[in-house]
C-alpha cells in the first residue's frame, strides 16, 4: 500500500472509530443505511456469500478488541473460567 493510501486509510479508520464510539448499535453491511440516533453503520464492500460473513466478522472483532483496550481490558485474556471447559 503506498504511503499516501496508508495514511488515508488510517484517517478513515480513526474517523469511523470516533463515529462508532458515539453509537450503541453498529450495523456492518454493504447496504446503504442511514445513521440515526444510536444506530451506526460501517459500510463494507459487497463480496460473495461465502466471503461476506468473514469480512463482517473481522470488522466486529476489530471493534471488540479496540473496545476492550479502550476500557483497560486485555483482549487476549481468558474471560470465562468454568470447571467444565476443555481448556486446561
Amino acid at each position: 500500500m503506498p504511503q499516501e493510501d496508508h495514511v488515508e486509510h488510517h484517517q478513515r479508520h480513526d474517523a469511523e472509530r470516533q463515529r462508532c464510539q458515539e453509537r450503541r448499535i453498529i450495523v456492518v453491511s454493504p447496504l446503504d443505511i442511514a445513521e440515526e440516533g444510536h444506530l451506526g453503520h460501517i459500510k463494507v464492500p459487497a463480496l460473495t456469500p461465502a466471503q461476506q460473513p468473514i469480512l463482517e466478522s473481522l470488522v466486529m472483532q476489530t471493534l471488540a478488541v479496540e473496545t476492550a483496550i479502550a476500557r483497560g481490558y486485555d483482549p487476549d485474556a481468558f474471560v470465562f473460567h468454568h470447571n467444565d471447559t476443555k481448556v486446561a
